[in-house]
């Protein structure tokens, strides 16, 4: 894969995220949110994970090596044959190199969460966001910078609070309730306290300035208190 093949190709990459040009930043996020689904399925470990794997990590290899080299932006993917190995055990190589990618996007999306630019803010967001709700697998890639990124929801612009609440609401339902009316996994909703808290906060933070979005939040908490 080429990313096992020219790790300094990933670094490239990367620095696309911080790059003087609004357009490249954003493309460079939509890269991100592509490597993130790559990760999740090279992780996964049922069905036919590894062929499926294979095909979308050629897919936004192709899409990485452009923008890497900063040639133009879109490029049409190709497909690659499938990837194989790996097991539940036993991941691929594969799966270990997109996993420290996936952290390393992490952090940088973390980073980018305060560029000047609210188009890049709320791309941000938007990725998070996306990529928590996909799937499990991809939420716990991302679970330790999950808090920093959603902390936006204190962000100056109301087009970003809003996609914050929103995705926080849905991220708890999706992931928090079930595993907590669940009667095998009675505590796994601890993972998730900081998603309330979140939103507890906002509250105070914005009926104390009558900044708004109070009845947004009260629609969020009782969605992701009560479901």
């Amino acid at each position: 894969a080429l990313l096992e093949e020219q790790p300094l190709m990933l670094d490239r990459f990367l620095e696309r995220l911080a790059d003087a040009e609004e357009a490249v930043r954003l493309a460079a996020l939509d890269g991100a949110a592509a490597l993130l689904e790559a990760a999740a399925a090279e992780r996964a470990t049922f069905g036919d994970g590894a062929g499926v794997a294979g095909k979308v990590r050629g897919h936004i290899e192709a899409d990485l090596k452009t923008i890497a080299d900063g040639s133009h932006i879109h490029l049409p993917p190709a497909p690659l044959p499938d990837a194989g190995g790996g097991s539940a055990n036993h991941p691929s190589k594969a799966a270990t190199t997109f996993t420290s990618a996936a952290a390393r996007i992490g952090e940088c999306l973390v980073e980018r969460c305060l560029d000047i630019s609210m188009a890049v803010r709320l791309r941000v967001v938007e990725v998070a966001a996306e990529a928590a709700l996909g799937s499990r697998v991809c939420m716990d890639l991302l679970s330790p910078v999950l808090p920093d990124i959603f902390r936006r929801i204190l962000d100056k612009k109301p087009l970003i609070r809003d996609a914050c609440i929103d995705a926080l609401a849905h991220i708890y339902k999706e992931h928090a309730l079930p595993a907590i009316m669940s009667s095998a996994q009675p505590a796994a909703g601890e993972a998730f306290a900081w998603v309330p808290r979140l939103l507890l906060e906002a509250f105070a933070v914005f009926a104390s300035g009558r900044l708004g979005h109070t009845a947004q939040l009260e629609e969020a908490l009782e969605s992701a208190l009560v479901g």
